[in-house]
């Protein structure tokens, strides 16, 4: 009875593309940090704005030492805080209003005093573009900008 089996040709070619098969599905499993905190940020803003519209009142957005707390005062004057989350490590952000750098901000019914927009910059350490998030400050719309496109920051 003649047996048929791989020959080491064979063998040699399945393992290649099985190794171009792995190596292209390993980059759609990797996330990027950075685009993970933008969309977490971005999306916490963009909540906040829903609460001040909710609870008809002032909301306090905090972005210190890459922690994020959403917050407004109760009707007992204490302060409530509905969305706190810190950033993954290795990942910067720091909001800028104007030319400076602020650490809060506040959103009552949509709108942002001053008429400043804000921009939310966050970056891998050590990286010198950042993703931006863009924030109207009469809408309080989210909008999203990364090192890609044609808005870029550079630190």
């Amino acid at each position: 009875m003649k047996r048929n089996s791989f020959t080491l040709i064979e063998m040699v070619a399945v393992i290649a593309v099985t190794s171009m098969l792995v190596v292209m599905t390993i980059q759609v499993f990797k996330t990027d940090p950075t685009q993970a905190a933008v969309a977490q940020v971005g999306g916490a803003c963009t909540f906040a704005v829903a609460n001040s519209f909710k609870n008809d009142k002032p909301v306090t957005v905090e972005l210190k030492n890459n922690r994020f707390e959403a917050s407004y005062i109760g009707d007992d004057g204490n302060k409530v805080v509905f969305k706190t989350f810190s950033l993954v490590k290795g990942v910067q952000a720091k909001i800028i209003r104007g030319n400076n750098e602020i650490e809060s901000y506040t959103v009552y019914k949509g709108e942002i005093p001053g008429g400043t927009p804000l921009t939310i910059k966050i970056r891998n350490y050590g990286d010198s573009e950042s993703s931006i998030i863009w924030i109207n400050a009469f809408t309080s719309k989210v909008c999203y900008y990364d090192p890609s496109g044609s808005k870029v920051a550079k630190w």
